[in-house]
């Protein structure tokens, strides 16, 4: 574990937690989702930052946009992996986070894109990083390789079988709304059943409003080929939209 490339990447050396792989002992997409918030966190740590420090100190936080994963195989448990993570850009109020995770032998498993901006917590309006003292010592790698595309804007149809997700206690995060980690969990949960053998090639969110303790969901699941979009509303309010091709 460790900072590479003069301080602009963050290197992390684990083996994938048991609790971690699903029922084919595939790492869940939602516990990827966790270790790279972890691993982004690590890294934030080396610039003087935590999520933590944000809040206390200034009352802001990071919230995902947008994500996409490009998937080449999900490792299973205990299996040792090489997490990495770097920011390779920033337009106007977003900035991109990459994410690759691979064998100890260079073996490409997943690479990842998420669209980060910044709120305030008490009012949650954007936070425009340029105007923001904590983000002058942020560096930022355009070499490193992330054959992923940008995350793009999903328009899911809200058709389909449609279920519901009330949001608990334990969805919540520290920026009090549910983590966006949980969205992965719920799409895979009212995945059709006819997939959920199949290894999935790539899943893509978008985060539109957050959602709340108590607040119920509905979510619609549309399969179509080797594709199912998703799309979660709550008090006629879009919430996201999701993909999972295979």
């Amino acid at each position: 574990m460790g900072l590479i490339l003069d301080g602009t990447a963050y290197e992390w050396d684990l083996s994938i937690p048991c609790y971690s792989a699903d029922r084919y002992d595939r790492l869940k997409v939602s516990a990827l989702l966790r270790l790279q918030q972890e691993v982004g966190e690590k890294h934030i740590f080396h610039f003087g930052t935590t999520s933590q420090m944000l809040r206390d100190r200034y009352g802001v936080a990071f919230i995902i946009t947008k994500s996409r994963i490009k998937i080449n195989r999900l490792p299973g448990s205990e299996e040792p992996v090489r997490l990495t993570t770097w920011c390779s850009s920033l337009k106007g109020i977003r900035f991109m986070r990459n994410y690759t995770l691979k064998t100890p032998d260079g073996e490409v498993l997943t690479e990842s894109k998420a669209e980060v901006i910044m709120i305030n917590l008490k009012d949650r309006s954007i936070v425009r990083p340029k105007d923001a003292e904590y983000f002058k010592n942020y560096l930022y790698n355009t070499d490193l390789a992330n054959s992923c595309g940008d995350p793009k804007k999903i328009d899911a149809m809200c058709t389909g079988e449609v279920y519901e997700r009330t949001i608990r206690f334990s969805d919540i995060d520290y920026n009090g709304h549910m983590n966006n980690t949980v969205y992965a969990d719920i799409m895979f949960d009212f995945l059709p059943s006819e997939f959920r053998e199949k290894a999935p090639k790539e899943v893509a969110i978008n985060f539109k409003n957050e959602l709340l303790e108590g607040e119920t969901m509905d979510v619609f699941a549309d399969a179509a080929a080797d594709t199912v979009t998703f799309c979660g509303t709550c008090g006629g309010t879009d919430r996201f939209t999701g993909m999972i091709n295979y």
